[in-house]
């Protein structure tokens, strides 16, 4: 397996790549920090919200993003995933009739995308490949697309749509659609889907979760773990021994004798101690349970979570390599 900055390098190599993680593991954040470190490296990068009530442009310090991709910083673009106006550009594509009004078509489209398995879904992963293939100036219109991708419960179903709608539907163009968004999901050249998560039980077995149901319901296989938030160790493996000694076992006693008021203290300690020892058990249980390429991204100790976090969280991903 490559080490950090070798799987940094092979992240950023292609085309597409989907994060997706339980709420509140930093998926969003990390999405934003990789499209600025690409963008730094002078890639062209699209950052593609999926949730319509995102907020990587938060990350930016810039206002809210539509449908329609606007600059959120230099070699940054962004879009956020709206319903009724990714149908419209669908059925524009599809029957090649641009700019057409939905109104007209308002029931024919509720009843379709009730009565098909999937072109719901298929939405959002066809203004992916719509957005992958699209050109400008003799060359593509994007070097990297980051896609800030839907929570462990929806990521599956979203992600396999377009493969099991291209086997509902056998022929016509959204087959001919749906074949070609299930191959650039599941090329791994060219697209890599990226599981985040944090050293706590609850995010961690919902991974492991996660990427068995990827082996069992689609063809999509995960590129790579990143865990986050990971804090920093204090003491070093050196002197590990002699603090164990200090906080938890003999050493404390004298150590509260010559500091009568240093109880608080040990108890940080302790529950340092502890954290580290959950982290070191999680990660290799996700190290075992799962054989990806894994990068551990440090916890970025910054309150407001604007462009400078964005900027820390970066520079740290670009220490990595």
């Amino acid at each position: 397996m490559p080490g950090a900055g070798g799987l940094i390098d092979d992240l950023l190599r292609r085309r597409v790549l989907i994060l997706t993680g339980k709420g509140g593991v930093g998926k969003s954040t990390t999405s934003a920090a990789l499209a600025l470190l690409a963008a730094n490296d002078g890639k062209r990068v699209l950052v593609i919200e999926v949730d319509a009530k995102g907020n990587v442009p938060d990350f930016f310090d810039t206002r809210r993003v539509g449908f329609k991709y606007r600059r959120l910083h230099k070699n940054v673009w962004g879009l956020s995933m709206q319903p009724k106006d990714s149908m419209q550009e669908y059925l524009s594509l599809m029957l090649h009739l641009p700019g057409f009004s939905l109104k007209p078509m308002q029931g024919f489209i509720e009843y379709t995308s009730g009565a098909i398995p999937g072109l719901k879904e298929i939405l959002v992963t066809g203004k992916v490949y719509y957005e992958e293939n699209a050109s400008e100036n003799g060359g593509p219109r994007w070097d990297l697309i980051v896609v800030d991708g839907a929570p462990t419960g929806h990521v599956v179903s979203q992600l396999g749509a377009a493969r099991h709608l291209s086997t509902l539907v056998r022929s016509g163009p959204i087959h001919d659609q749906a074949v070609r968004i299930a191959n650039l999901l599941s090329d791994v050249e060219r697209t890599a889907v990226v599981l985040v998560t944090i050293a706590e039980e609850m995010p961690v077995s919902e991974t492991i979760d996660l990427a068995d149901r990827f082996a069992d319901e689609t063809d999509i296989t995960p590129a790579a773990l990143l865990v986050n938030q990971l804090q920093p160790e204090i003491v070093s493996d050196a002197d590990l021994p002699a603090f164990k000694r200090l906080v938890s076992a003999a050493g404390r006693k004298d150590f509260l004798q010559r500091y009568p008021d240093g109880d608080p203290l040990l108890g940080a300690g302790e529950m340092m101690l502890e954290a580290q020892g959950r982290s070191q058990h999680l990660g290799k249980l996700l190290a075992r349970s799962l054989k990806l390429p894994t990068l551990n991204i440090p916890y970025v100790f910054q309150r407001n979570h604007g462009f400078a976090f964005t900027r820390t969280m970066a520079r740290a991903l670009d220490d990595l390599r």
